[in-house]
């Protein structure tokens, strides 16, 4: 059985920063080219921190993952990135268009902890994992301290109890938006934890988690 818990979240500041500016996609998508128009894009990008560059001179203590925790420090220490005060979760809205069709879609989500266990009781896997590409991440995080990408997962949820209880936190006014080329927008609200987080937690308790996208990061 998943469980669920809030985490204090550490954020960009939108007074700081041009949050389309600063976003990126997952690390497994970004070519070469889109490194480097990431890099030049704002030195503040996140591309910095979950793809950096490899450079032929690195070493043990010069490396893609020692300059992501120099980085990820830096930002902190400059109030580029901010640590929440208090624990709580995020709902997530994403709304773009389908590039074939034209036609406009729209998913929400939830961005809390579940705690880790083994494949196959709360959670199931659908694509097995390779050990580079694990290594690559578990180096990461462990440089860094942080959670930098999040594991994308499905739940059951055929009441529809979750979204009935987020649809008043979405009434109002998002902490973060970020509007992107293509009428693609993402928008984010706080959850704090009171009786509707706890009520959310048991029902995605009740059901299974199936891994979508994150498999090596898990």
């Amino acid at each position: 059985m998943p469980t669920v818990r809030p985490f204090q979240g550490i954020l960009y500041d939108p007074s700081r920063v041009d949050l389309a500016q600063v976003v990126a996609p997952p690390y497994d998508i970004i070519t070469p080219d889109d490194q480097q128009r990431y890099y030049r894009q704002d030195p503040r990008n996140v591309v910095r921190l979950i793809a950096g560059e490899v450079r032929s001179a690195d070493d043990a203590q010069d490396n893609k993952y020692t300059r992501a925790a120099a980085f990820f420090e830096n930002w902190l220490a400059a109030g580029i990135l901010r640590r929440e005060g208090e624990p709580c979760a995020y709902v997530y809205e994403e709304r773009f268009l389908d590039p074939f069709q034209g036609e406009a879609h729209r998913r929400v989500g939830i961005v809390a902890v579940v705690e880790l266990e083994p494949f196959g009781n709360g959670i199931l896997a659908h694509e097995r994992t390779h050990a580079r590409a694990k290594a690559d991440r578990l180096s990461l995080t462990r440089a860094v301290g942080a959670n930098l990408s999040p594991v994308f997962a499905l739940y059951q949820d055929p009441a529809r109890a979750v979204p009935r209880l987020l649809e008043p936190v979405m009434q109002e006014a998002p902490r973060l938006t970020i509007t992107l080329q293509g009428d693609e927008e993402h928008r984010i609200w706080a959850l704090p934890t009171d009786d509707r987080f706890r009520q959310i937690a048991a029902t995605l308790q009740a059901s299974r988690l199936v891994m979508a996208d994150g498999h090596h990061r898990y």
